[in-house]
C-alpha cells in the first residue's frame, strides 16, 4: 500500500481555508497566540478526563498545571513514584508538561489565557460539576478514546483522534459523545456551529465503529475562559468587590444532546472522503513554503 493518510477533525476543518490548511496543517505555522489557546485547551481536556476518571479536585486541577501521571507513577492515591526506565515518560511521571510553566513564561499578565485565570475557572467547574451531577454517566474505562478508523476500502486514509468520552444518557440508556470545548466566549453564535457542524458527526461516527452499537449523538460542554473580573470595584450582583467573586462570574453551558440521523453519517463520511482527497492535492502542489 502506498503511504497512508492520517486526518483529523481540525485538519477537516480547517480544509474549508486552503491557505489555512496549508500554513498550519502541511507546513506545521502556528502564532503564540494560537499556541496559548490550544495548550490551554489540551490541558483543560487533560484535567477534565482526570476528573471524569475518579480524580479528587486537587489531582485534577494538579493535572492542568503539570501534566498528566504516568501510569508507572500509580493513581492519585498512589506516593506516585516514577519509574526511572519507562519508556512513556522517561522517569518524569508525567506524560506532558501541563499549561502552568508555559503560561507563566509566554503569557502576558492580566490576560484571559494567564495560568491564574484559567486554572480560577477549572477550578469553579469543578466546584458547580460533580460528575454524579451530569444528564449522563461516564465509564472511566470510555474517557479519552483514541481512535483511527480507515474511510475508505484500501485503508489509505484514517479518520483519527481522540474522543473526550463516551456516555449513556441516564433516562434513556443511549450513548452518546461527550465533547468539552474550552472557548473565549460561550454565545448563542459559536453554539450554532455544533448543531450541523461536521465535528460532531464525525466523533459520533468514530465512536460507533468504537463500540459497534448505535451512538444518537454528542454532548458538548463548553468552558468559557474569558478574562474574570478582579477588581476592588463592587459587584452589583454579589455586592462584594470583584476580587472576591470573579470566579463566580465565569460562564458554563452545557449543549445537547445533539442528535445526527444514519444518513447524516454516511454524507459526513462521503464528504471528508473528498476533503481528504483534497488535501492530498495541497501536499503535492506545495511541498514547501
Amino acid at each position: 500500500m502506498s503511504d497512508v493518510l492520517y486526518i483529523d477533525n481540525s485538519t477537516l476543518s480547517a480544509l474549508s481555508c486552503s491557505t489555512e490548511a496549508l500554513m498550519r496543517y502541511v507546513h506545521h505555522r502556528t502564532s503564540t497566540e494560537e499556541r496559548a489557546y490550544l495548550k490551554a485547551g489540551t490541558s483543560g481536556h487533560a484535567a477534565v478526563a482526570a476528573w471524569f476518571r475518579g480524580y479528587g479536585k486537587a489531582d485534577a486541577l494538579d493535572v492542568f498545571a503539570n501534566g498528566t501521571w504516568c501510569q508507572c507513577a500509580g493513581d492519585p492515591a498512589a506516593d506516585r513514584d516514577a519509574q526511572p526506565d519507562c519508556p512513556k515518560c522517561a522517569g518524569t511521571g508525567r506524560l506532558n508538561d501541563g499549561y502552568q510553566a508555559w503560561a507563566d513564561e509566554n503569557e502576558p499578565p492580566g490576560t484571559r489565557l494567564t495560568y491564574l485565570n484559567t486554572s480560577r475557572i477549572l477550578d469553579y467547574w469543578f466546584d458547580t460539576h460533580p460528575v454524579s451531577a451530569l444528564p449522563v454517566t461516564i465509564d472511566p474505562a470510555l474517557v479519552e478514546i483514541g481512535f483511527a478508523f480507515p474511510l475508505n476500502d484500501d485503508g489509505s486514509i484514517v479518520f483519527c483522534g481522540r474522543i473526550d468520552a463516551l456516555c449513556r444518557h441516564k433516562q434513556t440508556g443511549d450513548y452518546y459523545v461527550w465533547e468539552n470545548k474550552f472557548t473565549g466566549e460561550v454565545s448563542p453564535r459559536w453554539a450554532r456551529q455544533f448543531k450541523l457542524g461536521s465535528q460532531l458527526s464525525g466523533y459520533q461516527w468514530a465512536a460507533q465503529q468504537h463500540v459497534d452499537v448505535p451512538v444518537m449523538g454528542s454532548f458538548v460542554n463548553a468552558l468559557e475562559f474569558s478574562k474574570l473580573p478582579g477588581s476592588t470595584r463592587k459587584c452589583t450582583t454579589h455586592a462584594v468587590e470583584y476580587i472576591e467573586c470573579g470566579h463566580l462570574h465565569a460562564r458554563y453551558e452545557l449543549l445537547g444532546p445533539i442528535d445526527r440521523t444514519p444518513d447524516a453519517l454516511v454524507e459526513w463520511k462521503k464528504s471528508a472522503l473528498n476533503l481528504a482527497k483534497r488535501f492530498i492535492e495541497l501536499k503535492q502542489r506545495f511541498p514547501r513554503l
